[in-house]
């Protein structure tokens, strides 16, 4: 397992904790919660519910609230009901720690599902290895994560098989020679934007330009005027929904030519809304949870999820309920601390989710393969090999 030296000295910190807690997605200073209830587990789920980044947010507590649901109904863990302390990060990687910090002083939970990006991750997998709790994330996807701790998992796999699937898809089905790259400036932009790279050069394509935009970035003109100088037959555009869903606007308005390829990081309605009309055609990697499919457990998420918000699930909302789920049988199979639940998603094999089966590794990542969607009338589209 990842970091098996740490234990020894770490071991000090550790806690045997029930596991209890309140729902809420307020800023993390104005959370509170009183514990441990009797008949009541607690777990943790770190995510932005304010600032840029708050739509991710909203979408990882609908599909863990929707995972909750089901679980109570069906007589909780053990007989106790499951509740989470819900807290808010911002998108900012400061904010992880403190915010894990709090969780495990105070609401004295074990396992944590989270945080959302890569970029808070990566710190907040530290304070994990000093307090001995598990985070859980259903979204990051930097390569680094990999090696970040022993108690730090989650169910995606890392960018170099995204960035893979990427250039495999921009070369196989798109027929692209010439690709540029215009990925945000962070751990999740750097390792899937090298990933493509690698990918796609190694099968004959040439990168014929590199254009990284910081957080934030509300003006793409002059970067995407480089690009179209570049005469790409594909363009990568891996990032946030906030800044690339300008940046497709602003491309069409310059009549940038080549397709446009991103990634899971925008599966969002939020980017649909910010891009509009530019989005139509575009294509993203994404886990996904089989729309066209007609799988009863699908099936049964959807009904549900319709059911209780209106509307289809995003992907993010599928993510956070196959995470929370996971999390819930960790609890039911072990003792419940968090060396216990540690353990117990170590030897998780074959967890049937509405994303595909789970299973972790030593190092507590997940082999699973990426699909092709394509934004189509509106909306997100699984794409065949052909594109269709």
């Amino acid at each position: 397992m990842k970091n098996a030296l740490r234990h020894a000295a770490l071991a000090a910190l550790a806690a045997s904790v029930l596991i209890g807690c309140t729902s809420n997605g307020n800023k993390t200073s104005d959370v509170s919660s009183s514990g441990t209830q009797p008949g009541e587990i607690v777990l943790g789920c770190i995510s932005p519910f304010t600032g840029t980044n708050a739509d991710y947010g909203n979408q990882t507590k609908r599909g863990a609230e929707l995972a909750v649901d089901e679980i109570n109904a069906g007589g909780g863990i053990k007989g106790k009901k499951l509740r989470f302390v819900y807290e808010d990060d911002q998108g900012l990687a400061k904010n992880g720690p403190t915010a894990l910090q709090k969780l495990a002083s105070i609401d004295k939970v074990p396992a944590v599902l989270g945080p959302f990006q890569s970029t808070v991750v990566i710190p907040t997998a530290k304070t994990a290895e000093q307090l001995h709790v598990v985070i859980l994330s259903a979204s990051a996807t930097a390569d680094s994560i990999k090696d970040a701790g022993d108690y730090t998992f989650r169910i995606v796999p890392p960018n170099a098989r995204q960035g893979q699937t990427a250039a495999s898809f921009a070369k196989d089905v798109l027929h692209a020679k010439r690709a540029a790259i215009m990925p945000i400036n962070d751990d999740y932009g750097k390792s899937i934007a090298a990933a493509f790279a690698r990918s796609f050069t190694s099968g004959g394509g040439t990168i014929v330009d590199q254009e990284p935009f910081n957080a934030g970035t509300r003006d793409f003109r002059t970067l995407l005027t480089k690009v179209a100088a570049s005469s790409p037959d594909v363009v990568f555009f891996p990032g946030n929904y906030e800044e690339t869903g300008t940046l497709l606007k602003q491309a069409k308005q310059l009549s940038v030519q080549g397709a446009f390829l991103g990634s899971d990081s925008q599966m969002s309605p939020e980017f649909l809304k910010l891009a509009g009309s530019a989005a139509e055609g575009t294509f993203y990697t994404n886990i996904g949870m089989g729309r066209k499919t007609t799988d009863p457990l699908i099936k049964g998420f959807r009904t549900a999820f319709q059911k209780k918000y209106g509307g289809d699930p995003t992907t993010f909302e599928a993510y956070a309920y196959d995470a929370v789920m996971v999390l819930a049988n960790a609890v039911k199979v072990s003792d419940g601390t968090a060396d216990g639940i540690k353990a117990a998603l170590y030897n998780t094999k074959n967890f049937a989710g509405v994303t595909g089966p789970i299973s972790f590794d030593s190092f507590g990542e997940v082999d699973r393969d990426f699909a092709v969607e394509k934004v189509t009338n509106g909306q997100f589209s699984e794409v065949d090999r052909a594109g269709n």
